[in-house]
């Protein structure tokens, strides 16, 4: 899907400068630019989750492994 949402946008940035009414190529232009804008902020924050989600499991992880370490250092 969102895929798909960033190739309308590469064809229709690819397509704009061809259209023959210049406010129509405006518009194309300017949906263009919006749909691939949308399409990285998307795609971007997908990124930070999961590397922020992965990175917060493997903390919790080391956190627990050290909080284990020191009940068996007390015992």
């Amino acid at each position: 899907m969102i895929t798909s949402i960033g190739i309308f946008g590469a064809i229709l940035i690819g397509i704009a400068p061809f259209i023959s009414n210049e406010r129509k190529r405006i518009y194309a232009i300017i949906i263009a630019l919006m749909i691939l804008s949308f399409h990285t902020f998307i795609t971007q924050l997908w990124i930070y989750l999961f590397t922020s989600i992965v990175g917060l499991m493997g903390w919790v992880k080391q956190l627990r492994n050290f909080y284990d370490n020191e009940k068996e250092i007390i015992n």
